[in-house]
This record gives C-alpha cells, structure tokens and sequence, in this order.
C-alpha cells in the first residue's frame, strides 16, 4: 500500500495536523509527502501524459488548486482513487469510477485523517468514507441510505421503481455491507429488473436498514 499526499501549502498544513492533534506524519511509512521541490517536475510530466511516478500509489490525496482543471483529467485517466481537499469546497461529495472524494481541507486534516490513516495500517484497506465520516461512516451511510428510501416511499412510489433508482440507492459502496441472504438477492433483483409500485417491499428493506443502523448504534455508543 502506497499512498501520495500533494501539498503545495506546508505551512497551513502543519496548522491543522496540528489542531487536530496530529504530530507527524512521518510515522505512516505507507504515506509520501510530495516536497515542494518535486511538485513542478510532476505537473510537468502529468501535462506530457507521463503517469510514471503517479503509478507508483494506490491513492493520491491532492490540495487541488495545485493543479489545473487539465490535468486533474489526466490525473483521473490513472483510474486511482483520488481525494481532493480545499478550503473552497463546502461540503465533502463522493463520486465513484474512479473512487473519488472531495473535502474542505479543513476537515480533510482533522481527527478523521489520523483514523483514516491508522486504519489502513492495520488492514490494508482504502475506506475514502471513514476520510468522510470517520469511525462511524458506516453509521453514516446507512442513515443516508434509510433517507433515500424514505424519500421513494413517499414520493416517487406512483411512478414505480426502476433498475437505475436502485443502482443511485445502492452504490457499490453501501454493496459492501454484509446483508441478511434473503435481503442481498431482493436488492440484486430489484437492481435489475425494477418493481412495480409496491410500498411493500421498500417497507421490508427499510426495515432491515434500520435493524443495521440500531446495530451501528450498539457498536458506537
């Protein structure tokens, strides 16, 4: 695991880590800190489409006005999960193909970065919603997603529920939750065939989506 950090703003970095408690960053031997000094090297060989030494990492974590609109499309071509943080955006969004997450640099260096980045170093694994959320993203998506389907329920439910509404509902990320059998194959097929209005059946995974927030909140509180 691999993991390159761009900042061409050192000293408001080190303000942050420090208000959010963090020493350094020294101790994630997973983690490269670009050097100013290598910043214009790299831009010149990402606008030449060189995407070398950008291979080389697993995830890219960029100030984003370090890089212009171009190449931030020639960064996105490498396929890597990318986060973008700066203080002009207002409110954190994630996109996936690529997995990709932008978020206020002050909230980027927060508490959430240190528990971001410690647990990578204990399984290995790229969670961009614990980046997000922190501990409780998982807690965090559920009570999205419970939103969501309240929404249809109440809103949409006469003009049916078609294949694209569930792929919007149940992106990959929430996918990733361990499902009671019987609910992962009714969401797959809903996913693929559509439904007709059926208050029902919303009802039943809204059910099941509250039984798992109830879990999360166990395991938080």
């Amino acid at each position: 695991m691999k993991i390159l950090l761009i900042e061409d703003r050192l000293e408001r970095k080190n303000q942050f880590l420090s208000i959010a408690g963090i020493s350094s960053l020294d101790e994630y031997s997973f983690l490269t800190v670009l050097r100013p000094t290598e910043l214009e090297a790299l831009k010149s060989d990402i606008k030449n489409r060189n995407q070398t030494r950008l291979n080389e990492f697993d995830l890219l974590m960029i100030h984003k006005s370090a890089f212009s609109q171009s190449e931030q499309e020639i960064i996105r071509e490498t396929s890597k999960p990318t986060v973008y943080f700066s203080g002009g955006i207002p409110q954190s969004s994630y996109t996936e193909n690529p997995d990709t997450l932008h978020i206020n640099s002050k909230e980027f260096y927060s508490s959430n970065l240190k528990n971001f980045l410690e647990a990578i170093a204990k399984t290995g694994k790229i969670e961009l919603m614990r980046l997000q959320f922190g501990e409780q993203w998982q807690l965090n998506l559920l009570l999205n997603l419970r939103q969501e389907i309240t929404q249809k329920i109440n809103t949409e439910l006469e003009s049916g529920i078609f294949p694209e509404d569930f792929e919007a509902l149940f992106t990959d990320k929430i996918m990733d939750f361990e499902w009671p059998t019987s609910m992962a194959s009714r969401i797959e097929n809903l996913k693929i065939n559509g439904m007709a209005p059926n208050e029902t059946i919303l009802d039943d995974i809204k059910s099941v989506v509250t039984e798992m927030i109830n879990q999360q909140l166990n395991i938080v509180s």
